[in-house]
């Protein structure tokens, strides 16, 4: 099997298609109805020079590939300043050739082999997946604490001696912060309530790859995507189940680049939407509230998920959806992707901030997400400004909907002790 990931020869002649129009930088009044036209891209919304637009790099490729410009600090800067939300990839008028987020990760693998790039602080990320298979620098015996007092017990696929039809991938973000680890927990005791056969790779799972590629490391996607193929398909499962919006997209579509995949891989969020509708979990228990829903860019721009999310939280009686101006296709991002949060985190807190700021303005009580980094990010963010709303996760109002509060509030009482 052939282990190889390669980005198109001509990705420069790609760069050369960019006529420099600026559709890349705004969402326009015609493109959501009410919608008015505003800066769209965080990093131009940040920075207000061109270098640090789309188009502004694809200019800098052409010149790179003619010999009329060098790496220099400002244009790895640049480059880095860039939380790959895939925006520019939606908007753009020559998307048939022309893939501007194709083009800067392109451009971050140069920058890793002349040596000038990423940014310093963003290579602890491959130095701690060198070390540890993770990129926050966390012993792989921690990887399953999330398991501990469920309740039940998971299938450990790891040992060849237990076989399942499922393998959840928590991945390695949901599972080392223990600000957001609950929601794996959700999930998993949402998948085990509906009578899902899973398991998990236990304390061998490694990370997809997903944070290193991001960051130009071509050959760091190329080593986790062979050994984790090579798992997943010896495993005999039918399915990968992930939380994780980096994960969903590097298993499920840049795998496939890589050799034969022998799975299909569904994003946590469609597997629970889809049991909710086959009457296997049953949201009876009311919640009141007012919440504004949040579209991962990865999740939602990448990965084409925006129904399932939105269906859940209808599913839930007592639960209003008020959606905020930009979402969907247009949704505004958190600032935590693309290595923005590890390497120029105030760019990333002022992304979250516009972002936050949208989300109190429709009144709502509960800014709700499905993604790991956008939940760091904005709780960075809301933990240090005091904001009114609460951050919560989709799977969270499900799980109380279906096992209802007091029961709930029994459960963790009862793995408390």
């Amino acid at each position: 099997m052939k282990f190889k990931f390669e980005f198109d020869e001509d990705m420069w002649k790609k760069a050369s298609f960019c006529a420099r129009c600026g559709t890349c930088r705004t969402v326009h009044a015609e493109q959501i109805e009410g919608q008015e036209t505003g800066w769209q891209c965080p990093s131009g919304t940040n920075f207000y020079f061109e270098s640090y637009y789309p188009s502004g790099r694809n200019y800098a490729a052409l010149a790179m590939q003619r010999g009329e410009l060098e790496w220099s600090d400002r244009v790895v800067d640049s480059l880095y300043s860039c939380t790959t939300c895939g925006f520019c990839q939606y908007t753009c008028e020559r998307i048939n050739v022309l893939k501007p987020t194709d083009i800067i990760r392109w451009m971050r693998s140069m920058a890793v082999e002349a040596g000038v790039g990423p940014l310093p602080s963003q290579r602890v990320i491959v130095q701690n997946l060198e070390a540890y298979d993770n990129p926050w620098g966390q012993p792989r015996a921690r990887r399953i604490n999330w398991t501990r007092d469920l309740g039940f017990t998971i299938k450990d696929l790891s040992k060849g001696k237990e076989k399942a039809e499922v393998l959840f991938y928590p991945g390695c973000t949901y599972a080392y912060d223990p600000r957001i680890t609950e929601h794996i927990r959700d999930t998993a005791y949402l998948m085990h309530a509906a009578g899902v056969d899973f398991g998990i790779l236990g304390n061998t799972e490694k990370c997809c790859g997903s944070t290193a590629f991001n960051l130009g490391y071509v050959k760091v996607l190329e080593k986790y995507g062979e050994d984790n193929i090579t798992t997943f398909n010896n495993l005999g499962i039918n399915t990968i189940v992930t939380p994780c919006s980096g994960c969903y997209n590097t298993i499920g579509n840049v795998y496939a680049q890589l050799g034969e995949c022998n799975f299909t891989v569904k994003h946590s969020v469609v597997l629970l939407s889809e049991l909710v509708k086959q009457k296997k979990l049953k949201p009876t228990h009311p919640i009141n509230a007012v919440v504004t829903y949040h579209d991962p860019c990865h999740l939602g721009r990448h990965g084409h998920i925006f129904d399932a999310p939105r269906e859940i939280l209808q599913s839930i009686p007592g639960v209003t959806l008020v959606e905020m101006n930009r979402i969907r296709e247009y949704s505004f991002c958190c600032g935590g992707g693309g290595g923005a949060r590890t390497g120029k985190l105030e760019f990333a807190q002022a992304t979250a901030q516009r972002r936050v700021q949208e989300a109190e303005d429709t009144g709502a009580e509960f800014l709700v997400t499905a993604c790991p980094f956008c939940e760091q990010n904005f709780l960075d963010y809301m933990d240090t400004t005091g904001s009114q709303l609460k951050l919560v996760d989709v799977v969270a109002l499900l799980k109380q909907s279906v096992l209802g509060e007091a029961e709930q509030k029994k459960k963790k009482k009862k793995e408390a002790r």
